[in-house]
């Protein structure tokens, strides 16, 4: 395993880790998801990075600096895409376990009590946002 240049520099954020990371080396592996069928997709740190600041761009609209997130989606990319652009954005994310049949109630009394300033849910295909505004933030 080669040497990190930035090794024993402390990164002072999430954010600046991460960013440090892409510099390094933007084609490494970020992530890896497996899919229903058995199949293994992945991001690298530039893809990624490339979708969390589009993702941030659009937190940035609505919710203010130190403002909470929920994320109430399931583990995969709209999830770290979400959590990365929070990140980079500067709000704290809330990561939640996504709607079902059986847990709505719980999930709709967490959200009531915790009262973030957004909340990113995923509805079919795409990642929609509810809040003061709705649109597509992730395909």
């Amino acid at each position: 395993m080669k040497q990190r240049p930035d090794a024993g520099k402390k990164q002072s954020t999430l954010a600046a880790a991460f960013l440090a990371l892409v510099r390094e080396e933007a084609d490494a592996p970020a992530v890896k998801f497996l899919r229903a069928d058995g199949s293994v997709f992945g991001m690298t740190r530039g893809e990624l990075l490339q979708a969390a600041v589009s993702f941030a761009g659009k937190l940035r609209e609505t919710v203010p600096p130190g403002g909470v997130v929920a994320l109430p989606l399931p583990t995969g990319p709209e999830f770290v895409c979400a959590l990365y652009g929070c990140f980079l954005s500067g709000v704290a994310a809330l990561p939640l376990p996504p709607a079902t049949r059986t847990n709505g109630n719980r999930l709709s009394a967490l959200l009531s009590r915790v009262r973030p300033d957004a909340t990113v849910i995923k509805e079919k295909a795409e990642t929609a946002w509810i809040g003061e505004q709705t649109g597509t933030f992730l395909t």
